[in-house]
């Protein structure tokens, strides 16, 4: 498909048929998702793919309780806000599929000359906008796109990261720790195409 056209074609997808995803897939989009950029070539990812049911399970019922200990009392109206918040951030327990990409820290260049200040690695990383955590942005935005190039749709979920430490127990790592999760799987229905935003809303030309 034109790179255009694919993606205009990619969308947000949180509800998937039954149908199973195969592992040639599932391979080629991670392989799609490793090409992405990383500081210095890192490439600081390791991906975990979850089609455990038991264990989706296990990661939503810790995100939930993570939810509920966060906001134990609050109004109606923030309730219902809450509600919809805790159904994106668990919708992932019902795709075929979950990949869950995880990071570790990485080297960079700068941090030999490091050695020799007072400037910490984690206040470099801060002043760069954090180009590991940018880089897994990169390596799920490809991996997005190779599904809707195969005919799959895909969610990133970003809301459950708020149980990111139980479901590092879960995913049993030592030395990545989850970044987010991406749903794949079949769409249940055709997704509705998107409309191209207007340039003038987000573009600033500086010549």
């Amino acid at each position: 498909m034109d790179f255009f056209a694919l993606a205009a074609k990619r969308r947000t997808v949180r509800q998937f048929t039954a149908d199973p995803v195969a592992r040639g897939d599932i391979e080629k989009i991670i392989q799609a998702g490793l090409m992405a950029p990383s500081p210095n070539n890192s490439q600081p990812w390791r991906i975990a793919v979850i089609t455990d049911r038991k264990l989706l399970e296990r990661m939503k019922d810790a995100v939930e309780r993570k939810l509920a200990g966060m906001f134990p009392n609050v109004s109606a109206e923030a309730k219902a806000r809450l509600d919809k918040v805790r159904t994106f951030s668990t919708m992932f327990v019902d795709a075929p599929v979950v990949l869950a990409v995880m990071a570790k820290p990485y080297k960079a260049m700068i941090d030999k000359v490091l050695e020799e200040t007072t400037v910490t690695h984690e206040e470099m990383n801060v002043l760069r906008m954090h180009p590991d955590i940018q880089s897994v942005g990169a390596l799920v935005e490809n991996m997005l796109l190779a599904a809707t190039e195969i005919g799959l749709g895909g969610c990133w979920v970003s809301g459950a990261l708020v149980a990111s430490e139980a479901i590092d127990e879960m995913l049993k790592d030592k030395e990545y720790k989850v970044q987010t999760l991406v749903a794949i799987g079949k769409p249940a229905a055709k997704p509705a195409p998107k409309e191209p935003l207007p340039l003038a809303d987000h573009v600033t030309w500086m010549a």
